[in-house]
């Protein structure tokens, strides 16, 4: 799921891949639809695709962040 996360897990087409995602979650444990996920992602040691959206921005702005240049650095006036 992490493949090209940075590119479409941002994107409001994501919301039916986690809700396909809690799906699988819920057959593999056997609770009811209308059950709650939330422990069921702990238990299982499983990032939710939000979750996993956030850890993946935060390592690509931490890889490249010496490369990312900072408004001031590129505009000399006040705004």
């Amino acid at each position: 799921m992490r493949n090209g996360i940075l590119l479409w897990g941002g994107d409001e087409e994501s919301k039916s891949i986690f809700k396909l995602q809690k799906q699988v979650l819920r057959v593999i444990s056997g609770i009811s639809s209308r059950t709650s996920c939330r422990q069921i992602f702990k238990d299982y040691n499983v990032l939710t695709l939000p979750s996993l959206y956030i850890l993946e921005v935060t390592r690509f702005i931490k890889k490249y962040k010496p490369f990312m240049a900072i408004n001031s650095d590129i505009h000399k006036y006040n705004t």
